[in-house]
């Protein structure tokens, strides 16, 4: 009898630790720099002189324009949204914007892509914090944040910003930088939540920029990191997405000394839910991770182990970006500089990129450093899906600093020199 009783209490146990465990998040979208990130993107904008419209070296007609548009003092820009499936320029969505030298602009936004602005809604006013929500087409529940402001590029930069973007627009007019408009993704949802009477945090990265938050999606778009960590909103969260999954039921987290899987998620991030497993994490991309064994495959086909370029008095800073990456090229001169003066080795990686345009790119820039196309193996580990990415390796092959900013790095590497 008492053995029966003993088998009954333990299923009954069971079941109860394998419930599902429901979260509502909260309607909250971020920048992923951190709620207080002065860090923007820009919005060239280019002359409206035509019924026509130019993005890189394709051109379209628009189809209708808003009522009582003034077009001597409208130009036109863009924005990446991957939420539309029939956009005339792929996942590029074009902005009209209207007085486009007064503080307060009117942006007319072509949201479903067919350059017919007379179906999308209302027009924005420019402001200090001017939000706008990008509705996906399929989901109407799903939406894709952006903050936008006014460039605020000094007189004296000018010259060297234009020169880099006239490359990426050819075609057409474009004005000043000094009107150019900013725009920074909010595209984490943050909420906290408990678990057990104790607090968690949930981040939501929407890295595909389509509103959704999928399961089964690939290694550079949506993820989720859950932490019994307090996460401070208003600085970087970059450390925690790197960190992240994607969202499926191989996502493991410890919390609070158990570890659950994801088991449901919304498709537009409203809920998800989760489960006690006896998996365990596999995050590793966190300070104090040994990669020293990883493999890397280099551009000249030689393989090799991080250790191999590991010295006893210095870091190793490994560079994670792309020749496609603006953000990545205009902080390549820090790099190099870091490199000149020793204060580090490095090995760049390259994603999104061939053979051919890495080999262009190293002679273009006279790169001195190896480099590498990105392989499984380094993506498995890593899940890098921000670029760039910087990580710094000590001599035993630890990681113990991540950052996209190059300053940052450049006075990690100065301090700890």
């Amino acid at each position: 009898m008492k053995k029966y009783i003993f088998i009954t209490l333990l299923c009954l146990s069971t079941i109860v630790t394998s419930q599902e465990i429901n979260f509502s998040m909260d309607s909250d979208y971020i920048n992923p720099m951190g709620e207080n990130s002065t860090d923007i993107g820009f919005i060239p904008l280019t002359k409206l002189e035509s019924d026509i419209v130019h993005y890189t070296n394709k051109s379209a007609t628009i189809k209708r324009f808003p009522n009582s548009l003034n077009k001597e003092k409208t130009a036109y820009g863009y924005l990446y949204f991957a939420g539309t499936k029939n956009s005339v320029f792929g996942k590029i969505i074009t902005l009209l914007v209207e007085n486009y030298n007064s503080p307060t602009a009117t942006i007319h936004i072509d949201s479903n892509g067919n350059l017919d602005f007379t179906d999308d809604g209302k027009a924005v006013t420019l402001n200090q914090n001017t939000i706008i929500n990008l509705t996906n087409n399929t989901n109407k529940n799903a939406v894709v944040n952006y903050k936008l402001g006014r460039s605020k590029i000094r007189k004296e930069n000018e010259e060297n910003i234009m020169r880099f973007y006239s490359k990426k627009f050819p075609k057409g007019k474009m004005l000043s930088a000094t009107l150019w408009l900013t725009q920074q993704r909010m595209n984490i949802r943050y909420s906290k939540s408990i678990l057990g009477g104790k607090p968690i945090t949930i981040l939501l990265y929407d890295g595909s920029m389509d509103g959704l938050f999928t399961f089964e999606t690939d290694d550079s778009g949506d993820r989720i990191f859950i932490t019994d960590q307090e996460i401070n909103k208003g600085s970087s969260l970059l450390d925690y997405i790197r960190q992240g999954e994607p969202i499926d039921h191989n996502a493991v987290f410890t919390l609070h000394g158990e570890n659950y899987r994801i088991e449901k998620a919304s498709e537009n991030g409203e809920s998800i839910s989760i489960k006690e497993t006896k998996k365990e994490t596999k995050i590793v991309f966190k300070k104090g991770t040994n990669v020293k064994d990883l493999k890397i495959q280099l551009l000249n086909g030689k393989e090799t182990l991080i250790s191999n370029h590991l010295k006893s008095n210095n870091y190793l800073l490994i560079d994670v970006g792309g020749t496609w990456c603006k953000g990545c090229v205009s902080q390549e001169p820090i790099i190099k500089d870091l490199f000149n003066k020793g204060l580090a080795n490095i090995i760049g990686i390259f994603y999104h990129d061939t053979e051919s345009s890495l080999s262009r790119y190293i002679k273009r820039k006279d790169i001195k450093w190896p480099v590498a196309l990105v392989n499984k193996e380094f993506n498995d580990k890593f899940k890098i899906s921000s670029f760039p990415t910087y990580i710094i390796i000590n001599p035993k092959g630890e990681i113990v600093y991540m950052d996209s900013s190059s300053e940052k790095i450049r006075a990690f590497l100065l301090k700890n020199k």
